[in-house]
């Protein structure tokens, strides 16, 4: 029995597609939460271990979820074309304890980042301090030295 080329043609497009699916879900649960990642999330590397910064929890405290939220709107700030240096701010010098940056800093993790576009699998990956050293300006950049300092972060 012979298949036509119409068929053979249409069997690879859909096979083609269905990779292209299974390689996003895969991507997107390894850079979203997957085991790989939960290897440098949450952490600073010191001498080439991986730590988590300490957090001494007291009442007014951020949550982990909104930590979450600033550290995705930072990323969201400084990953595409051009930087959010405003919406930086904005999250920055919000009153924030010690502890908040710290938690912000945490759920940042290390995001790939890599110098005049993101790559998917290129890059090195950076912490928020290192990040936010590559996007903004000496003077921007003296504008939330303080806020790192209270952090610990520098």
């Amino acid at each position: 029995m012979e298949i036509s080329s119409t068929l053979k043609n249409s069997v690879i497009a859909l096979i083609v597609v269905a990779a292209a699916l299974v390689g996003k879900k895969l991507f997107s649960f390894i850079t979203n939460g997957g085991k790989l990642t939960e290897l440098f999330n949450n952490t600073k590397s010191e001498n080439g271990k991986v730590i988590a910064l300490p957090i001494q929890p007291t009442d007014h405290d951020i949550s982990n979820t909104e930590a979450s939220i600033y550290a995705e709107r930072l990323f969201g700030a400084m990953d595409r074309f051009g930087t959010d240096e405003k919406a930086i701010f904005e999250i920055l010098t919000m009153d924030k304890s010690r502890n908040d940056i710290r938690k912000i800093y945490n759920a940042f993790g290390f995001r790939r980042y890599f110098v005049g576009a993101r790559g998917t699998f290129l890059g090195v990956k950076l912490n928020l301090t290192d990040w936010l050293r590559s996007e903004l300006s000496k003077a921007d950049f003296a504008k939330i030295n303080n806020v790192l300092v209270k952090g610990g972060l520098i």
